[in-house]
């Protein structure tokens, strides 16, 4: 790339940084050189979010998740701060980041050619500054002496598979109408599938993840008794938006040891956690948000569900969140007693999309065993 330059090298082909703003080019502020965060994430392979309430941008891919947020020095990588010189900011109706910062907090390689104000960035430490005047002349051309400008392909938007899924229609107790697109028994499995559910690279796979037999009928069984976090994540084959609602029968388990814990978290496509909850040996059974799963940031701030909720039993668990409001109801009952949360407000999550079964191990006897059975999942009707 150029500075002050609206074309880019990718690869071999030279294309138009933003085909719908040529005002749109890398520019210099306090001496550090600020970049198209779209243009750079697509071309990293990355995917890129943008939050108008927190007026933050998630870049995520390739193991990494980076939150900027306009204005402000303070970023994160992987939910581990650090701050920036220049901060992301608005320019030409497109935002601009620092280039140097999101290159090098991914493993990209940069260079900075400032005889020819070019920028190389990439995967491997290689700048041929011995033809950088053909460089800049065919950016500022837009193409090469014969070679035709390629624009930048515009990105396929995902299909929408909740318009031809098939789905059930269910009218709650208050008298709420759904669309229950997932109704999940297990019983037409075999004992011992394990279906979609799977450990993460980080923190590690839990050692036993299968369908099993449970007291009454086939469950979804998780276990554990090695060292170290383990966890198992199940992606939904939808993107869930609006308001959710999600049902299911939770055998909480007991859990050996004194401080580890288990958790069933709820997140969203970026892995944002919006409802969670905690079951630890002798205690209440609790409850959190805004955590991330797959080795992202775990929850603090826990509240008891009730009183009488430590027992190793099944709870039924219904959660409601609406996306839009950014807040989360839910009601855990045992047969015997009730407890309702209302109005639970969590930050980043956007959409229902995977479950994650977490093992948080404390202590080196830590073991745990936990079920799920019932799961029903939906979509409020309009």
């Amino acid at each position: 790339m150029a500075v002050d330059c609206a074309n880019a090298y990718v690869g071999n082909n030279i294309v138009q940084i933003d085909t719908e703003n040529s005002d749109v080019t890398p520019i210099i502020v306090d001496d550090r050189t600020l970049v198209p965060v779209r243009f750079i994430a697509e071309s990293l392979g990355m995917d890129v979010g943008y939050n108008d309430s927190t007026r933050t941008v998630t870049l995520s891919g390739n193991g990494y998740k980076v939150n900027m947020t306009l204005d402000k020095s303070e970023y994160t990588i992987n939910d581990i701060p650090f701050e920036m010189d220049v901060p992301a900011q608005v320019v030409n109706d497109r935002m601009l980041i620092p280039l140097r910062v999101i290159a090098e907090s991914i493993g990209k390689k940069v260079e900075w050619d400032a005889d020819n104000r070019l920028i190389y960035i990439g995967s491997v430490q290689f700048y041929d500054k011995a033809n950088a005047a053909k460089y800049a002349a065919a950016l500022k051309n837009g193409k090469e002496e014969d070679q035709e400008i390629i624009e930048t392909p515009v990105p396929t938007e995902e299909p929408d598979l909740l318009a031809t899924a098939d789905y059930t229609e269910y009218t709650d107790s208050n008298n709420v109408a759904w669309k229950m697109y997932i109704n999940e028994d297990y019983e037409k499995y075999n004992i011992g599938d394990k279906l979609e559910w799977a450990g993460t690279k980080k923190p590690g796979e839990l050692a036993n993840i299968a369908v099993a037999q449970g007291t009454n009928g086939k469950v979804m069984h998780f276990e554990d008794s090695t060292k170290g976090n383990r966890n198992a994540i199940y992606n939904l084959p939808y993107k869930m938006n609006g308001t959710v609602r999600i049902e299911l029968d939770w055998k909480v388990g007991e859990c050996t040891g004194g401080q580890s814990y288990g958790e069933l978290r709820f997140a969203d496509s970026s892995k944002n956690t919006f409802f969670a909850l905690k079951t630890q040996k002798g205690a209440e059974l609790q409850y959190s948000a805004n955590g991330g799963i797959a080795n992202g940031l775990l929850e603090t701030d826990w509240k008891d569900v009730g009183t009488g909720f430590n027992k190793d039993t099944v709870y039924n668990v219904v959660i409601e969140a609406d996306f839009d409001k950014k807040v989360c109801n839910a009601t855990i009952s045992d047969g015997s007693k009730k407890a309702k949360i209302i109005d639970l407000p969590f930050e980043n999550a956007t959409d229902f999309n995977a479950m994650e079964v977490l093992a948080v191990r404390v202590e080196k006897n830590f073991t745990w065993a936990t079920d799920i059975d019932n799961m029903k999942v939906g979509i409020k009707a309009n």
